[in-house]
Formats: C-alpha cells, sequence, structure tokens
C-alpha cells in the first residue's frame, strides 16, 4: 500500500506487518488452506505416516526408503522424492516447538527450519520442474535443447524450414505429465532467429 507512514517503533511495524498479513490471509484463503494442509502433512510425516495429498497426486511416507534409510518424503507424481531426513520436533528458545530436518550443505551436516510455507514452496517449484522436464524429453525427441534457463527451453530449428519446429514445439509445450485437468498448462512456444 502506498502512503504508509510509519515511525521508528518496531511495534508500529509489527502491529502494520501483522495487518497487511491479515489482509492477504482474508484475499488468499486457498493458499491459506493449502499451508493448513501442509502442516497437517509434517505432523503426519514425523509421526511416521503414510497417505496421500492434495487430490492423490502426490504419495507421502514417513518411512519412505532412501539407501537404506528411512526418511519423511512427499513423492511427486513422476516418483522424484522430496525427502526431509530426521524430521523431528524442536525446542526453540522461546519454549515453543518448530519442524526441522537434516541435510547436507557444502558438505556438512545442517539441520533446517521447515513449516508448512516451506513445504508448500518445495511442492510447488518440484512440480514445476517436474513438468518442464517432462516438456524437454518431448520437445527433444525431435529439436535438440541448446538451453535451459529457469522455465524456458531453446531450441535449434532447422535453417530451411524455421517454422517447422513451432508445432511440435508448442504441442509439447502445452502438454503435463499430469493431464490437463489436473494442471493444465500456460506455456506456448515461441520463434526467433537469434536467442537474447
Amino acid at each position: 500500500q502506498q502512503g504508509i507512514m510509519l515511525g521508528d517503533s518496531q511495534e508500529e511495524h509489527e502491529r502494520e506487518a501483522q495487518r497487511i498479513v491479515g489482509i492477504y490471509r482474508k484475499r488468499n484463503g486457498a493458499i491459506c488452506d493449502f499451508w493448513r494442509k501442509c502442516q497437517t502433512l509434517l505432523a503426519n510425516l514425523r509421526l511416521g505416516r503414510s497417505g496421500t495429498f492434495v487430490r492423490g497426486l502426490f504419495h507421502c511416507s514417513g518411512k519412505y526408503d532412501i539407501f537404506g534409510h528411512e526418511v519423511a518424503a512427499i513423492v511427486l507424481p513422476d516418483g522424484f522424492p522430496l525427502v526431509y531426513p530426521n524430521l523431528r520436533l524442536q525446542r526453540r528458545t522461546d519454549g515453543t516447538q518448530e519442524y526441522v530436518y537434516d541435510c547436507m550443505e557444502k558438505g556438512r551436516m545442517v539441520t533446517k527450519r521447515l513449516h508448512s510455507g516451506i513445504v508448500c514452496n518445495n511442492v510447488t517449484q518440484a512440480t514445476a520442474f517436474a513438468i518442464i522436464r517432462y516438456q524437454a524429453c518431448l520437445i527433444n525427441e525431435r529439436y535438440p535443447i541448446r538451453i535451459n534457463i529457469h522455465d524456458s527451453l531453446g531450441v535449434l530449428a532447422p535453417r530451411t524450414r524455421p517454422k517447422s519446429a513451432w508445432p511440435s514445439c508448442n504441442s509439447a509445450c502445452a502438454s503435463c505429465p499430469l493431464g490437463r485437468k489436473v494442471c493444465p498448462s500456460a506455456a506456448r512456444a515461441r520463434l526467433a532467429r537469434t536467442s537474447g
């Protein structure tokens, strides 16, 4: 919002932040509902429970076997697991508890915090990557992919018939491994003489 003038008081900033968060949550109920489901999922994973998540798209297991070790995991529709080794509750200095898990970072084991927002982000980003990976495999069958930047793929089309690549690339970009009814894709192919 524009025109908000806040003083130096930390309390004033906290109140305004809470007010804005409240507005966001009120206007985006579906997102908040998904966060609550992710929080429930964390509790179930920590307790070693298994089940499905988001209309059966994801399989969740508190005892997913990876290299002979049981870990908490969310398995994407394409079989790729998001793993959370040693998922547990840990007491914070203020006495409340938070979920944490262990992971390797820069060659050493570290403890990472985990909450519903992080799970939501992990699931969303991993699903997006699964979709573009699927699309890339379809495109690469006919036209070798030369570059990938975030959610863009660059291919080389025959110089003599550059427009011939467009229909198959566009079809691949509109496809989704989960099916169009479950996860419609708004991606489209474009044709350019050069990249950049």
